[in-house]
């Protein structure tokens, strides 16, 4: 074999690993046009300026990922700072389903409870990691650092 033709090779061997796993990747993404998502918020974060009467907290419940059919549902409760909202959004990219609890508001001096929840429908079948993430702005006003709050490997 002459020195152009091993050149050749060598690349040719150097594009597969690096780009063949990333072709494979693209090719078997999932159909993702008919998802849909949906989110709840109940009680004080609903609204920013969200207040509770004294004696109203509950008792928190940890964060959990479910599935049932072509559904992915996340859901926690939680005490929290007075005056302060939460939104929830999701990113989708491949089979990797991120969702996001945007928080805001400057927060008050007394404490009270939510419930957050958000469904993610119509996923097509395949086995898929989601991660939910607290984000947004502390009560100071500084940037939060984005926190990993749960993630789980669910197969629909």
């Amino acid at each position: 074999m002459n020195e152009s033709m091993l050149l050749l090779f060598l690349l040719l061997i150097v594009f597969v690993i690096l780009y063949v796993p990333t072709i494979v990747k693209i090719l078997e993404s999932p159909n993702l046009e008919n998802v849909s998502f949906s989110s709840t918020i109940k009680g004080c974060a609903q609204r920013e300026r969200g207040m509770a009467p004294r004696g109203n907290l509950t008792e928190e419940k940890e964060p959990s990922i479910a599935n049932e059919g072509n559904k992915i549902e996340y859901s926690r409760a939680l005490n929290h700072l007075c005056c302060r909202m939460v939104i929830v959004d999701k990113k989708i990219e491949g089979w990797t389903i991120n969702i996001y609890e945007n928080w805001s508001g400057s927060g008050c001096r007394c404490m009270c409870f939510s419930e957050i929840s958000a469904i993610v429908e119509n996923l097509p079948k395949g086995t898929y990691t989601v991660n939910v993430y607290e984000r947004g702005i502390n009560p100071d006003g500084s940037q939060m650092e984005e926190k990993l709050i749960i993630s789980d490997l669910v197969t629909i």
